[in-house]
């Protein structure tokens, strides 16, 4: 029915492209979740928005024993090998096999699931009854924020909202050749559904699906099919360099012409390794935020335009940007080249939050969606980002952002990984505190980290505290949860 909810627990296969799509013919809201939710989390994030169906893999039928009952909902069960060639399903088949009795358990225990391979089958197009949809008003797409902050919101995005981001891409890419893309960036991300599922269908271009990202076989797939368009975030970067680093020649990329980034800043350092392992492409970074569709910024191509680590470009069409100050009394816009909060204004500006009204209102004001992400606006209409306002470390009296003090501390070559926040401190009112990860098998001392930052950065910006950890929290697409870190309980 119009404006029922429509879940879904899907990796990137033609299911989630067939569910999300039918969803939103019929009138309905396809809300495409992370299957990897921990069942608390999951229950949580379903409660808020209530589906009359969940379509789920049944291999995460376990997860979803007695959601159904609790929510009057109504689970649909698939499988990844069900539109595989019959040669793979057998394939499959023997590697599900150990877990074959514990998944029939798991789907026993729900009761009356529907099988989606028979619902297409007796699926009948008279069935189907025209829509008129306002493309201003109505809801065609609903995500979860990715919970970087706090518990995750549902971001209702309209026809209009998604419609103006497919098209402008196509405009904003024009003259690029783009006939396949990998599929490999989550679907129920608004990043990756956006920027290649609705994209690459608007342009009649071919998708090569993979569920999960494995450097090695996403290395294989790019030369193997001959990918035009890679759509990734600087952690998949680094990773695919890492592998192709070490063998070159069988890892041959040349046939990308486009490689996109986004979700996080990217160095110059990968920038330039980028260029090395893909030298055909052009390669475009982007910002923008769930509520945005994603795209705010991108790289353009052509002209004078010469890419500069640290920007995410400039606003693409029909997208106004402003920087106010961070002073919450004040609030007034700020000249070209002073830091402050950055606005956006736009056609791919939300709708709003589902069921909070205050939240949509402390972020949508007088037309202008207030990110939380601050910044500076160059000269030349180039847009630089300091951090998230959430990150911002005040200590003693100075504003530091983790972003600035992270990139010297990973210059040191035992650091892998590293995280800022800010601990409070009765005296300082706020101290840095580090989170490092270090090179595999390598050992070093938090007095040898501190050191290292007193040579190469103003006395604020040091470290007090280091803290050795073996991973840093991250969301499925790579931002590093600062709050976990935060907290007590991390």
């Amino acid at each position: 029915k119009n404006r029922d909810r429509v879940a879904f627990l899907l990796p990137n296969c033609p299911q989630i492209a067939i569910g999300i799509l039918a969803t939103i013919k019929a009138g309905a809201i396809p809300v495409p979740l992370n299957p990897l939710y921990p069942r608390e989390e999951l229950l949580y994030v379903l409660k808020d928005f209530s589906p009359r169906f969940i379509v789920s893999l049944k291999r995460f039928a376990g997860k979803l024993k007695g959601i159904n009952q609790q929510l009057n909902t109504q689970i649909i069960l698939t499988n990844i090998s069900d539109y595989l060639p019959s040669y793979l399903k057998s394939l499959s088949l023997i590697k599900e096999a150990p877990n074959y009795l514990a998944r029939k358990r798991d789907e026993h225990n729900l009761n009356n699931f529907l099988p989606f391979m028979k619902l297409i089958e007796d699926s009948q197009s008279s069935d189907y009854q025209e829509r008129n949809w306002d493309l201003k008003e109505d809801i065609t797409l609903m995500v979860y924020t990715s919970g970087t902050t706090g518990k995750p919101k549902g971001v209702m995005l309209t026809h209009l909202n998604l419609l103006s981001v497919v098209a402008t891409s196509q405009k904003w890419t024009e003259g690029l050749k783009m006939d396949s893309f990998l599929g490999v960036l989550p679907f129920f991300h608004i990043y990756g559904l956006t920027t290649i599922l609705f994209f690459a269908l608007y342009r009649g271009s071919t998708i090569y699906l993979q569920p999960q990202f494995h450097t090695k076989s996403v290395l294989v797939a790019i030369k193997k099919n001959q990918i035009q368009a890679f759509v990734g975030v600087p952690a998949m970067y680094q990773g695919m360099l890492r592998t192709w680093e070490s063998n070159k020649k069988k890892y041959d990329l040349n046939c990308l012409t486009v490689c996109t980034s986004g979700a996080s800043s990217i160095s110059e350092e990968i920038l330039i390794k980028i260029k090395k392992m893909a030298p055909q492409a052009v390669l475009l970074e982007g910002y923008g935020l769930s509520e945005t569709s994603p795209i705010i910024t991108m790289d353009p191509i052509g002209g004078n335009y010469q890419k500069e680590a640290g920007s995410p470009g400039i606003p693409v069409f029909g997208t106004d940007i402003k920087i106010v100050s961070l002073e919450e009394k004040e609030r007034k816009f700020l000249d070209v080249g002073q830091i402050g909060e950055v606005v956006v204004k736009g056609p791919q500006v939300f709708k709003g939050y589902w069921q909070r009204p205050e939240k949509t209102r402390e972020i949508l004001r007088d037309g202008w969606l207030y990110t939380k992400d601050v910044g500076w606006i160059s000269d030349d209409g180039r847009i630089y980002l300091k951090g998230r306002l959430d990150d911002m470390i005040n200590s003693r009296g100075e504003k530091v952002w983790p972003a600035e003090v992270e990139s010297v501390l990973t210059s040191h070559s035992k650091v892998k990984e590293v995280a800022f926040v800010g601990v409070d401190s009765e005296y300082y009112g706020q101290t840095l505190k580090a989170f490092v990860v270090l090179e595999k098998d390598i050992k070093c001392t938090a007095k040898e980290l501190i050191k290292y930052c007193q040579e190469r950065l103003i006395y604020y910006k040091v470290p007090r505290e280091v803290e050795f950890v073996e991973t840093l929290p991250r969301n499925i697409i790579g931002k590093i949860m600062r709050y976990k870190l935060r907290s007590p309980q991390k």
